[in-house]
């Protein structure tokens, strides 16, 4: 081959490196502030609908009086939220966004709009999953101090997220310390601050023994852990990404059924075999491999 189109390749693959360099230059924390961005630009968006007159005709704005001091209010949390997020602070920034979904959610809430206020909780739900998916795809594969993601490497770790699809068992491990309401209770009252042993045994009403038993459960896959100086129990980035999907996932649920009853009933519902009714209340059945749950929930 001549000489001169050997050159004119290989000068071609130098500059092929040079703007891979160039392009691994981007930050783990600019593709953040970049993410928040957009979010701001869909939170802009929705609020605009609910206040703007003009969408009333729509069925979508709300009339409520206060309806703009209560948008701004939710808009200066939200944004300090994201504003948390972009500098690595995923707990502090889904934290902020728990604290301002409760008190939404609050008696005290002045809220005078039942349509708005569910919108409006939606919204701040949405915004807490999409935190709680951006730091489980990106943030797991960065550093705290926020490790350059070159070309390659992002497009290895999508080829590694897409083609790892978690088994049965897998999925089954990540859903059971959810399939219990006092455990999910747990979860939302350490999502707003750690909190210690005898606080939470009070605050949920549960004994000492139920307590640790949900405690346990809970820690064994990572959604909590326990200062052992302080003997505070806290919230993890995975139990609050547990969280969020689980009430995202619940709210899709919901949604799917919203205006319409259910086929099924009670009386519907075949009765349970002889030789189920046996593995069921058998002990192994039970508790023997962590998957089910029949322990009073008082």
């Amino acid at each position: 081959m001549d000489k001169g189109v050997l050159g004119e390749i290989e000068g071609l693959r130098e500059e092929v490196r040079r703007l891979n360099e160039e392009f691994g230059k981007s930050r783990y924390e600019d593709l953040r502030r970049a993410f928040c961005d957009e979010i701001r630009v869909l939170v802009g968006m929705e609020t605009k609908g609910l206040i703007d007159p003009e969408m009333i005709d729509l069925g979508r704005s709300s009339e409520c009086r206060i309806k703009d001091h209560c948008f701004n209010s939710m808009r200066e949390a939200i944004d300090e939220g994201l504003r948390r997020f972009s500098r690595g602070d995923t707990s502090g920034a889904l934290a902020l966004l728990c604290q301002l979904e409760g008190r939404i959610k609050s008696s005290e809430s002045p809220c005078l709009d039942a349509v708005c206020t569910k919108r409006v909780l939606t919204l701040v739900r949405e915004v807490k999953m999409l935190i709680s998916i951006f730091d489980a795809i990106l943030g797991a594969k960065c550093d705290e101090k926020h490790t350059v993601l070159s070309s390659n490497a992002y497009a290895a770790q999508r080829a590694s997220i897409n083609n790892t699809v978690p088994d049965p068992a897998e999925i089954e491990r990540a859903l059971v310390p959810l399939s219990n309401r006092r455990r999910v209770a747990l979860l939302k009252l350490l999502s707003q601050k750690g909190i210690k042993f005898t606080e939470m045994s009070r605050t949920l009403n549960l004994r000492t023994g139920h307590l640790q038993f949900h405690l346990r459960v809970l820690a064994t896959q990572g959604y909590i852990t326990v200062d052992r100086d302080s003997r505070t129990y806290m919230i993890t980035d995975r139990g609050r990404a547990a969280l969020s999907w689980a009430e995202a996932f619940t709210s899709m649920l919901r949604g799917e059924n919203a205006g319409s009853s259910s086929p099924c009933t009670a009386s519907a519902e075949p009765a349970p075999s002889e030789s189920s009714a046996k593995a069921a209340s058998a002990p192994a059945a039970r508790l023997g491999n962590g998957c089910m749950d029949d322990r009073p929930e008082d």
